[in-house]
């Protein structure tokens, strides 16, 4: 044992005789230098337990690495339980993969073996790594391990917290998989770690929507829970989801951002149906080339109207309003009638 040992144990162990004033004078000095002793020996054995943590952590991390092996990408299939809508954002893709491609793949995925299927994968988590391996014809750096059905949500869970980029719309629609599958609450609840009403309202606006118009929308990633709980409601009236269903399949509502399509869509589903229909008929329907609906003329007792959907067209109503003035001109022109034109 060496000396220093020694010391420290000393300061712990030796108890002084009380036998004077002077003496106890002294003592209370001695037990001063005992307590600041006491307290550097604590800040050596506190770093000595974050050694031993952070070897623990090495030790691990070399047994986790002998786990790792490469895969080629043909051979490896999403999860059964997608998370992310399509990556629309190229750019970010498009960085990710600049990046493997110069540095190599820093951190493994990781896969379970196929359920049915011998000889296949089923990933947990990285699939935009995988995505990007595939491309570049690199196999994928992985650590396979056996996991059932909830442990892999589990595991997809774990990445979703540390990316934390989901939008609303894609975090429902994972819990609405995620319940359709089988998994419990308390697995849902594990997964997006959040709590059970969390977990219920995700589920109810998902179901509330058609997969199809979600689809048709995509991430949405500014539009938040209470914009799609308004959605889900304004669709219980069958005429709306009729009128959403037209909107989606225009070539307009597909040139649209995410969440221009998403307003676009709780426009039309809340739009009163008595614009179009009842005392007000639809008179002509005008169409582009495209065949997508531009506008309606709609007659009214004493007027006619012309009605744009500003959502779709965005700012053609605008466009129309200032040309309407050189219009009306240039009609005037090619018939008997000046400016003064009376109504017939």
């Amino acid at each position: 044992m060496s000396k220093r040992t020694d010391a420290i144990r000393s300061m712990f162990t030796s108890v002084p005789d009380v036998k004077s004033a002077d003496q106890l004078s002294a003592d209370n000095r001695a037990g001063e230098l005992v307590r600041r002793s006491a307290g550097a020996v604590n800040a050596i054995r506190s770093t000595f337990a974050d050694i031993e943590r952070e070897n623990e952590a090495l030790r691990t991390a070399a047994t986790a690495s002998e786990r790792i092996i490469e895969i080629e990408t043909e051979v490896i299939d999403p999860s059964p339980f997608p998370d992310r809508f399509a990556d629309t954002d190229d750019s970010a893709f498009a960085a990710l993969k600049a990046s493997i491609a110069e540095r190599g793949q820093d951190i493994p995925v990781l896969l379970r073996p196929h359920p049915v299927l011998a000889g296949r994968y089923q990933t947990a988590y990285g699939h935009r790594r995988i995505k990007a391996l595939g491309e570049l014809g690199r196999p994928v750096r992985a650590l396979v391990r056996q996991l059932r059905d909830d442990e892999l949500a589990a595991a997809q869970g774990v990445e979703n917290s540390a990316r934390a980029d989901l939008s609303f719309i894609e975090r429902a629609s994972f819990a609405l998989r995620l319940e359709q599958s089988g998994c419990s609450r308390a697995v849902i609840q594990q997964a997006l770690t959040i709590d059970k009403a969390e977990a219920s309202k995700l589920i109810a606006v998902a179901s509330g929507v058609p997969r199809e118009l979600i689809a048709a929308i995509g991430r949405a990633p500014r539009t938040g829970r209470p914009r799609w709980q308004d959605l889900a409601e304004a669709l219980r009236e069958e005429a709306a989801l009729t009128r959403v269903s037209t909107l989606i399949g225009e070539a307009t509502f597909r040139s649209l951002d995410s969440d221009a399509r998403f307003l676009a869509a709780l426009t039309m589903a809340r739009q009163s149906h008595s614009v179009t229909t009842g005392h007000d008929p639809v008179r002509l329907t005008i169409k582009a080339a495209s065949g997508d609906i531009i506008a309606k003329v709609i007659d009214q007792r004493d007027a006619s109207r012309i009605v744009f959907d500003r959502i779709a067209h965005q700012g053609f109503a605008d466009y129309v309003v200032q040309e309407l003035p050189a219009l009306f001109e240039r009609y005037a022109a090619s018939t008997d009638h000046g400016p003064g034109m009376k109504r017939r």
